[in-house]
């Protein structure tokens, strides 16, 4: 199993990186916006027009059909520059999700308007729920309640799940006639607004029935959690970068504040857990192309260690800026904001550990079983 990136990989992540040096995150804050709801709109339409929203896009779509260790590390450069466009949840985990349906007539549409820029789509997990979806027979039709949905005023469609069991069904739905609903104040994440999305028997085309459809949107929804791990590695990383400069140019008593001991063992507890969550992140990249339970256990590791190194390096770069740090001349409130705002999608911190806990009872429930039947043959 490789557990890192080719030189290849590395090429083309300095390509992407370059690109997003360009756009910092502040100049979005004063740029004009449209009514398409990202904050970037610029940087958008240049991934767009460059062809990095089509990585994933298979060919036949119009995209490059690239492998998805490509979206892992270009979600970690998304999360390392901050960049304020929809393009981990979108590009990376609603486009893959679609993947396995590229036959389907609309799904087919859908991803050749993902590839230029003018889709933008969400995965509804179960925390968006406020008001459980109900399907609605003959028509298909869906109505419920997604609450604080990440990038969800950006968002063109949603890719989720409705029922249990049997009865389930995967569907893809169009938001053009949902109705959208934003909380009062400012939001939590600047970059990455949520919002509320309320639906009332909203057209919707049904991808996949039945528990074989629901292990499959188990999957997609794995697959996504590892693109935002990696985003929130990136993150993680920016923020001890951003502490450790600070601490060199920062100078009190007559020297760096980085020379004071506290502060060294504040950026090594950042480092140990930025180390800890990439070689989860990574093993999880490597089992996107694995099985299905491999890829589960993999993806509850690389969120849960990841989830924890973006807010300790959040925390710690803001405590090591000072003052500077809960002010607008610096980044770190940037970061915090952020951090916080993917602990809790898609998932909370509870929610993977208690995922892990019970893939973690299956497989050794199952180990007795596999012994004796390899003892018997």
């Amino acid at each position: 199993m490789n557990l890192g990136f080719s030189d290849e990989h590395e090429a083309l992540r300095d390509e992407f990186r370059k690109l997003l040096q360009a756009s910092p995150p502040r100049a979005a804050f004063d740029a004009p916006r449209d009514a398409s709801g990202i904050v970037d709109v610029a940087l958008w339409r240049q991934l767009a027009q460059l062809g990095w929203l089509a990585s994933a896009v298979p060919q036949a779509q119009g995209g490059s059909g690239l492998p998805p260790l490509v979206l892992c590390l270009m979600a970690e450069e998304i999360g390392r520059h901050l960049a304020a466009v929809p393009f981990a949840a979108s590009a990376c985990g609603f486009t893959h999700g679609l993947l396995g349906f590229a036959t389907h007539k609309a799904v087919a549409s859908v991803l050749a308007r993902l590839a230029d820029g003018s889709a933008r789509g969400v995965l509804l997990t179960d925390d968006c729920w406020a008001q459980a979806a109900t399907l609605h027979d003959p028509d298909s039709s869906v109505t419920g309640h997604a609450r604080n949905v990440l990038d969800g005023t950006a968002a063109t469609h949603a890719l989720a799940w409705v029922g249990a069991g049997p009865a389930g069904r995967l569907v893809l739905l169009d938001l053009s006639s949902a109705r959208r609903a934003t909380a009062p104040g400012m939001a939590l994440d600047l970059l990455h607004p949520c919002n509320d999305l309320v639906f009332e028997k909203l057209p919707a085309h049904v991808l996949a029935c039945g528990v074989a459809a629901q292990a499959q949107w188990e999957s997609i929804v794995d697959a996504h959690a590892l693109f935002v791990a990696f985003e929130q590695l990136g993150g993680a990383q920016a923020a001890l970068e951003a502490a450790r400069g600070y601490s060199l140019q920062r100078y009190a008593f007559g020297r760096a504040i980085g020379s004071f001991q506290a502060l060294k063992h504040m950026m090594a507890d950042m480092l140990v857990s930025i180390d800890l969550a990439r070689s989860n992140c990574y093993f999880g990249a490597a089992a996107l192309t694995g099985s299905a339970d491999t890829l589960a256990e993999a993806a509850a590791v690389a969120r849960i260690s990841a989830t924890e190194a973006f807010r300790t390096c959040a925390v710690g770069s803001t405590q090591i800026h000072g003052a500077l740090g809960v002010t607008w001349e610096a980044d770190c409130h940037l970061h915090y904001r952020r951090a916080q705002a993917l602990a809790g999608s898609p998932g909370s911190l509870r929610h993977w550990k208690e995922r892990l806990v019970a893939l973690l009872r299956r497989r050794a429930a199952a180990a007795p079983a596999a012994q004796s039947l390899a003892t018997a043959t």
